[in-house]
């Protein structure tokens, strides 16, 4: 299984415009992933605008994954 752990509701948040003059937002998370190793991965996890995750544990259901054309 894979943990993910969420200290702080912190939230950043990237700006951008795409080639085609659209305007992007990117709203994430800082959190560690736990892998089973020695020590976890700092990852910075996509959420929707908003929405944090409030701190704690979480762990990924097996219907997060699939396989897809690309």
């Amino acid at each position: 299984m894979i943990r993910i752990e969420i200290l702080s509701e912190e939230v950043f948040v990237s700006r951008g415009t795409s080639k085609d003059g659209r305007i992007f937002e990117f709203h994430k998370q800082e959190g560690f992933v736990h892998l089973g190793q020695k020590y976890p991965l700092r990852a910075r996890i996509r959420i929707e605008p908003g929405k944090p995750y409030s701190p704690g544990n979480y762990t990924l259901a097996q219907s997060s994954f699939w396989v897809d054309r690309y």
